[in-house]
């Protein structure tokens, strides 16, 4: 009898070994429609199936695809509440978050390496010059303003974007001068008056230098090269300097107007000037 029931006992287990497992999870589910699916498992051989948590019908078609929707059916018409969603775009958000990087910004700023950053910068009218002169010509005083109007309000006064933000700091460290083609500036010496702000002359050109106080940052002497072909240029490198100084609140822009040192004789007919400043900027 022992024999005979440890037999039976190896035939059973053989035959379920035999026997493929379906998975737990590979189950019939009764729809609403009264339709009869499973729950889709992936059969991975020898008996064993993965359940892959998705729904298909008996042909295997997955719900939710294209021409096999999967509906809910509710017993009245419900609420759905997702909550607040996190990091959701509005304009008001927006604003929060352009105001705290704002702050950072000021906050960094004040602990930024002093002088990190070389500025090279031209007239804000680059590529065309900083201004033209008039084209009179003749004799120019010592101290007299070099402009492009004999008319004081109606000067421009070159601009050269030097701070990396409103109201920063900044340092000077040199400046080049040049007028185009008038042999009467070679060997001649200019001075450069540096403003944090734009000046209210009194005179135009030829006429004697006279200003507001307008901030002065610096007045910057540059002696120019002689002549070096009728055609070329005239032009000049300050001394090598450092100075320091604040663009006005709301600013990033400082102010250069060139004046004579001695009097000397130009030639007739409009002359352009460049001027480009060097330094560094916080």
């Amino acid at each position: 009898m022992y024999k005979l029931n440890r037999a039976l006992a190896l035939a059973a287990a053989a035959a379920l070994a035999a026997s493929p497992v379906t998975a737990a999870d590979n189950i019939p589910v009764k729809g609403a429609d009264g339709n009869t699916y499973q729950s889709r498992a992936k059969d991975l051989g020898g008996g064993v199936q993965m359940p892959i948590h998705g729904l298909a019908d008996f042909s295997g078609a997955a719900f939710g695809t294209s021409g096999n929707p999967i509906y809910f059916q509710f017993p009245s018409t419900p609420t759905i509440n997702l909550g607040t969603l996190n990091g959701a775009a509005s304009a008001a958000n927006q604003a929060t978050a352009n105001a705290s990087l704002a702050s950072i910004l000021s906050q960094l700023q004040s602990t930024l390496t002093v002088g990190g950053n070389t500025i090279v910068a031209r007239c804000t009218s680059d590529p065309s010059p900083c201004f033209t002169t008039t084209s009179a010509g003749g004799a120019r005083g010592a101290g007299t303003v070099i402009a492009d109007t004999t008319v004081a309000g109606s000067v421009t006064i070159p601009t050269f974007q030097v701070c990396r933000v409103n109201g920063g700091k900044a340092w000077l460290t040199r400046i080049r001068f040049r007028v185009a083609s008038d042999t009467g500036f070679a060997g001649q010496s200019v001075i450069l008056k540096v403003y944090r702000d734009s000046p209210t002359l009194t005179n135009g050109d030829r006429g004697s230098w006279s200003t507001n106080y307008a901030s002065l940052i610096k007045s910057v002497s540059i002696t120019l090269d002689p002549a070096y072909h009728t055609n070329d240029y005239e032009g000049g490198v300050s001394e090598e300097m450092r100075v320091a100084f604040d663009c006005a609140a709301g600013s990033k822009n400082i102010y250069i107007l060139p004046i004579t040192s001695s009097a000397f004789t130009d030639q007739a007919g409009s002359k352009a000037i460049y001027m480009t400043v060097e330094g560094s900027a916080d």
